[in-house]
């Protein structure tokens, strides 16, 4: 079941605090350590985009120069809304970045969060103190979810119907190990006979039902086109929990 929880995180960071407030606002910056963006201005909607077809839609709140930041996002522009504080505070010749994250989450899911944002003060930290790139290069596995408001559909168990979703691909559908859950397999011409696998699972939470996937097996393929197909299952997987949520509204 799912509560709202807020996550926090802190880092202290050896650089003064405009220094830090730059990093986490100026879209050149941000590129280098966190995910590319053309904008990120209270009032405008932004976009987050990791470059592997994974990203955040993102709207700032509230923008207290060099103190705060309060944002709204929703990874892959699904499911629901988190809310997002990025604080800054100086101590002396240092600065101390908080971020709280507060939404609908599972235990399990805040605490992954927990690990998340941990991961990105850290990148933070090594691209403000060394200057260096600190940017993940991709993510080896897909792993977006929705929230349906009614029991999910039954053609999700149909073959043909995952097969008409991803056209060019060969996909089996197996049965879970007894939990609530779809396994996928993935054929393509262009894979050189090696598979990929997908995990749907399904959740009890407090505003419906929660639909994710996980969908890995990226990093076998072929090098030359692993972010390629990467990038288009990732905007395949976007189209249909967009489509699942939307009906289910």
């Amino acid at each position: 079941m799912t509560h709202n929880y807020t996550v926090i995180r802190q880092k202290r960071i050896e650089s003064d605090v405009e220094r830090c407030w730059r990093a986490l606002t100026d879209p050149v910056e941000l590129s280098s350590w966190f995910a590319g963006t053309d904008r990120f201005l209270p009032g405008q909607l932004t976009r987050f985009e990791f470059g592997d077809g994974d990203y955040f839609a993102a709207n700032a709140v509230e923008w207290d120069i060099p103190v705060s930041i309060r944002f709204n996002w929703r990874f892959m522009d699904l499911g629901t809304t988190s809310e997002i504080r990025y604080s800054l505070l100086p101590f002396g010749t240092s600065t101390e970045v908080s971020v709280e994250d507060r939404g609908l989450y599972s235990v399990r899911g805040a605490l992954e969060l927990c690990e998340g944002w941990e991961d990105f003060l850290a990148r933070l930290d090594r691209f403000i103190t060394t200057g260096q790139n600190s940017r993940y290069r991709w993510s080896e596995t897909i792993g977006l979810g929705a929230i349906l408001k009614n029991t999910p559909p039954p053609e999700l168990y149909s073959p043909i119907w995952w097969r008409g979703e991803f056209p060019g691909s060969d996909v089996n559908v197996q049965n879970g190990d007894g939990s609530p859950s779809i396994n996928l397999v993935f054929h393509d011409p262009k894979w050189d006979g090696i598979a990929t696998r997908a995990r749907i699972q399904f959740v009890d939470r407090s505003d419906g039902t929660g639909i994710s996937v996980t969908h890995r097996g990226w990093e076998k393929l072929p090098e030359h086109i692993q972010l390629a197909e990467r990038r288009k299952f990732a905007e395949v997987w976007r189209g249909v929990f967009g489509h699942l949520e939307s009906q289910s509204a």
